[in-house]
């Protein structure tokens, strides 16, 4: 497309895969990352978090409004320069720490959990069996995850699932993008 309209930094913009009761054998949080990854990998790509929007039924998200804020968001920012924020959290790094894993992002400024309430966060130890987990918001853009069923955490996760609850927001009010420490 770049070629064609002869644009070789033309925008694009990725609607990620929203949550949705895909069913057994449909791997959405794969196709997510993957989505992230083309972001990541290619300039002047941009991807548009929806973890926080669909129906366990409708493939598609009744509420189309927040998918065409987040858009203008990214436009605004990233093809016509205004200073402003874009994206919700997007993880940076992990360490553990007495028992628990500490999640940095970016894009993190007033990280909150929506309704005061963590939800959608797993951690495992190294058995890789994921378990879900309870999180806390520390200074400097820092979640605390943990569970007393993993006293020795080696990985977490959020939002890696078809369909589930999520929680995480920056003071924008957009949603912290899924990761997986692995």
């Amino acid at each position: 497309w770049r070629a064609g309209f002869e644009q070789a930094n033309l925008a694009f913009f990725i609607v990620q895969l929203p949550r949705y009761g895909a069913g057994a054998g449909n791997d959405w949080p794969a196709v997510r990352a993957a989505q992230a990854q083309v972001a990541r990998a290619l300039p002047a790509v941009e991807l548009a978090v929806t973890l926080d929007l669909g129906e366990a039924q409708q493939i598609h998200p009744a509420d189309k409004a927040p998918v065409g804020e987040r858009l203008a968001l990214l436009a605004r920012a990233k093809v016509y320069g205004e200073t402003l924020v874009s994206s919700g959290p997007v993880y940076q790094q992990s360490m553990v720490r007495d028992g628990a894993m500490l999640i940095k992002f970016d894009a993190s400024q007033g990280l909150q959990f929506k309704e005061g309430m963590a939800a959608g966060f797993e951690i495992c130890g190294s058995d890789q069996l994921f378990v879900a987990a309870q999180a806390e918001i520390l200074p400097e853009g820092i979640v605390r995850v943990f569970s007393p069923e993993v006293p020795q955490p080696v990985a977490a996760r959020y939002g890696w699932f078809n369909w589930g609850e999520v929680s995480l927001l920056n003071a924008a009010g957009l949603p912290a993008a899924p990761f997986s420490t692995q």
